[in-house]
């Protein structure tokens, strides 16, 4: 197979939230390469699609467990353009090009056991956003400046507002966004988000619900890509 190391690299990126999860699967089936995963404390989960028309040569050769994800992306940025993928055996997938060529070593079953196959249904009591990276910049900032663990989405009318901090007990910073007037929905998530970030492109929608996993979906010309992140208390 054959693929831009550069759009792998994004792949990779996404379905690990930036090497966070280290284990993952890739499934190259019929359709392109698919995977989904679930954080080791089981409050992320991401599902990531490549259409196989993406690559420049492709084969469905079935199920591929990354044990280091981080090793991975580290790899994919040391080629220049394309990369070559090849199976040589059970364990092993060799990535080259012209001029190098690098064997890893797979993991298996027993190692990598947050492979996930159904999506939380957040159809219901949840609000569609649309946000731009921007959006998020400053408050996942201020959640390292303040050495916080936790951003809260609050959506009233027509704001959404990014709150960090806790309000009368410590400094309380708040960001907001214009939207489209809707009801009004909070909800909280913790240091995931900023892994997350990190992964996201530069438009995407989040579902968000009052006390519900917060949906954040994408699609881009060659990715599609959907993150799940559990809520945690509102109260502080």
């Amino acid at each position: 197979m054959e693929v831009s190391a550069k759009i792998l690299k994004e792949f990779v990126k996404k379905a690990s939230l930036n090497g966070d999860i280290t284990t993952i699967n890739l499934d190259f089936n019929e359709e392109g390469l698919q995977s989904s995963v679930q954080c080791i404390s089981n409050i992320a989960m991401t599902f990531t699609a490549l259409d196989k028309s993406v690559f420049k040569d492709y084969e469905a050769i079935g199920r591929i467990l990354i044990k280091d994800s981080k090793m991975l992306l580290t790899y994919l940025d040391t080629f220049d353009s394309d990369v070559m993928i090849s199976r040589v055996d059970e364990y092993i997938l060799k990535l080259f090009d012209m001029h190098r060529a690098i064997s890893v070593i797979l993991g298996s079953d027993l190692i990598c056991t947050n492979i996930v196959d159904k999506e939380p249904d957040l159809s219901t009591n949840t609000e569609e956003i649309a946000l731009v990276k921007d959006d998020l910049a400053k408050s996942i900032k201020d959640m390292t400046t303040l050495k916080m663990n936790k951003l809260t989405f609050n959506r009233e009318g027509e704001y959404l507002t990014l709150e960090v901090g806790v309000k009368d007990e410590s400094d309380f910073l708040i960001n907001s966004v214009s939207v489209p007037d809707g009801k009004n929905v909070k909800s909280s998530i913790g240091s995931n988000i900023i892994n997350l970030f990190s992964a996201l492109g530069d438009n995407f929608k989040i579902k968000l619900g009052t006390d519900l996993p917060i949906g954040f979906e994408e699609t881009t010309e060659n990715i599609t890509f959907r993150c799940y992140i559990a809520p945690i208390n509102n109260d502080r």
